[in-house]
């Protein structure tokens, strides 16, 4: 999507996108609203021009038309005083500024961009899909964090392998950093663990398509990183997730609106690049 784009140009100082994107006049909802918080901390403003600036909610909003919502649903960056502020029934949805730092303080490496846009691009779709859960009265047997992970695993993987591969492997990363260089929650979070959230985000990605993310499951030959015991049941972790978007969420989704929405191209590089 557009906006994993500009997440990965947080830290990168990388333009990849022609700018600004064009959107497309017909692709509105007027039930999804969008809200820049101004930060109180200094050390936040920054992020928060940056991503004003690069329209990321505009870019939600747009990707969110298809939704059909019986009430309206508020988006919103803010400053919540820690990295993940608490989602109230009816209230908006609010992904941090200090998450999105931490996010910056963790990547690393060669694939640092990925993990920067993996990673951002997973809180705001777990966080919308808190949201949509309360706004469609969606039931949910189990911790309502671990839904909305599953959630946002599922819609990462249905909008090509390009997009997938880049989100769900910078998520993948992003998990195993936190483990290693982070601030983990406790065992009596009600989020999972990061290392929960590691393994199950690559469990529901091979069980979707074995053959493209082997990768993250096989370091070599002699090497894996998810049990097998685990991943016999990963193709009915992926099946069970679909089965719950079919019935709870695609019926209030515009089909038109969503051929669109997957045709247009979301990840397009600048001058070539």
């Amino acid at each position: 999507m557009k906006w994993i784009v500009a997440a990965a140009a947080l830290a990168c100082g990388v333009t990849l996108m022609t700018s600004p994107p064009l959107r497309a006049q017909d692709l509105k909802n007027s039930q999804i609203e969008i809200a820049y918080g101004v930060p109180r901390d200094a050390n936040h403003k920054a992020i928060y021009d940056r991503l004003k600036k690069r329209g990321v909610l505009e870019d939600l909003q747009q990707f969110l038309s298809p939704l059909k919502l019986p009430r309206k649903l508020t988006v919103r960056l803010d400053q919540c005083g820690g990295p993940v502020g608490r989602y109230r029934p009816q209230g908006p949805v609010t992904v941090c500024y200090e998450y999105i730092e931490e996010i910056e303080r963790l990547a690393y490496g060669p694939l640092r961009r990925d993990m920067i846009a993996g990673a951002f691009v997973q809180e705001l779709l777990h966080q919308t899909g808190r949201g949509v859960f309360d706004a469609l009265k969606v039931p949910v047997w189990g911790r309502v964090s671990d839904a909305a992970d599953n959630l946002a695993a599922f819609i990462m993987l249905q909008f090509g392998k390009e997009v997938a591969i880049r989100t769900v492997r910078g998520s993948h990363m992003f998990f195993s950093a936190i483990v290693t260089f982070g601030t983990d929650v406790g065992h009596s979070d009600v989020r999972s663990t990061a290392a929960q959230r590691y393994y199950n985000y690559m469990c529901i990605a091979y069980g979707a398509d074995p053959e493209t993310f082997n990768y993250l499951v096989d370091i070599d030959e002699r090497r894996s990183t998810l049990p097998q015991h685990r991943r016999a049941w990963c193709p009915w972790e992926y099946i069970a997730v679909r089965k719950s978007f079919e019935r709870y969420i695609r019926p209030h989704v515009d089909e038109a609106k969503l051929a669109k929405v997957k045709s247009m191209d979301w990840l397009r590089p600048d001058d070539g690049r």
